[in-house]
């Protein structure tokens, strides 16, 4: 078995969330501050309480667990041995079919790159389940998307302007044996040029203005003007019949940021509507006229918007 293999194994998201007792994968943060590593902790979840909850174990307890799958992780400096302990420098967690890289749930600072936030799994959720073809991932972040999803495009193409980031998802690539995944620093569609089958963006959410009145939200979301400017040129980047996926804030009236836009737009929005709006869009340029806004209610045993939402 590849050291990929066995850590979608070790820490795969249903041994993580078993072990740590968290409802979905956006959850094991919280998790693992409100659960102790157990004193005699099962071999088994010895390398989630190591590579996940950030816990130092013994060094020939964890090595013995881990097998195979030490070695890649020592070479990239995501385990080290001290004092007869192994320490995870970051966290590795396998999360469908690739293995992925963040900073330590105990990291902090600005740059860090964090345990993914729900958007994540959101974007993820939604995409096709057939082969992709060319695929171009914008604002990759740790590559959450194109990893998670396994080797389904033809051409990969994950960009991001942080460099940190970049970096956590050239070590999640490596894990994952994914040589097909082009990592690349760009601003939006900067050097991708056309053809892509499918372009997706979990666009960042910047911290809104909380002295704003409550209403500003509704007419105009944190992040609106790279939000507009990555609709704006989003559907000269396709390729003919291809379609693009993101994970935005949306104001109170989700049409008013696609005036004038043609094609088959789907919204898929998570959040009352009351509330401040978060949801997934789908938008086919070359599809017939057509708007959907489905309302999706989640919970416990269905976290996240999924690609039956989207029609």
């Amino acid at each position: 078995m590849s050291a990929g293999a066995l850590l979608r194994t070790l820490v795969g998201e249903r041994a993580v969330l078993a072990c740590l007792g968290a409802s979905a994968p956006s959850a094991v943060p919280a998790a693992v501050a409100a659960r102790a590593m157990p004193a005699r902790c099962p071999p088994a979840a010895l390398p989630i309480w190591l590579l996940v909850a950030g816990h130092d174990v013994d060094a020939p307890a964890a090595t013995r667990a881990l097998g195979v799958a030490l070695a890649p992780l020592a070479a990239a400096g995501l385990v080290i041995e001290r004092d007869g302990m192994l320490h995870a420098t970051a966290a590795v967690v396998a999360i469908g079919g690739g293995v992925m890289v963040f900073d330590r749930l105990d990291a902090t600072g600005v740059d860090r790159v964090p345990w993914p936030d729900d958007s994540s799994f959101h974007l993820a959720r939604s995409l096709p389940a057939r082969p992709i073809g060319a695929w171009l991932d914008v604002g990759t972040g740790a590559a959450i998307a194109p990893l998670t999803t396994g080797p389904r495009g033809a051409r990969v193409r994950a960009t991001d302007l942080n460099l940190v980031a970049l970096a956590r998802a050239a070590e999640g690539v490596a894990l994952s044996g994914r040589p097909d995944v082009e990592l690349a620093a760009a601003d939006l569609f900067d050097g991708a040029g056309g053809g892509w089958d499918l372009v997706t963006f979990n666009a960042p959410m910047p911290a809104d203005d909380p002295h704003a009145p409550a209403t500003t939200w509704h007419r105009s979301p944190p992040g609106a003007a790279l939000i507009e400017r990555f609709w704006d040129a989003a559907a000269d980047h396709l390729a003919p019949g291809g379609e693009v996926i993101a994970h935005t804030a949306i104001a109170a009236d989700p049409w008013l940021a696609h005036a004038g836009r043609a094609g088959t737009w789907t919204i898929a929005r998570y959040t009352p509507a009351a509330e401040r709006g978060f949801a997934i869009t789908r938008w086919r340029p070359d599809a017939a006229p057509a708007r959907e806004l489905v309302e999706v209610p989640l919970g416990r045993g269905r976290p996240y918007v999924t690609r039956s939402d989207l029609g």
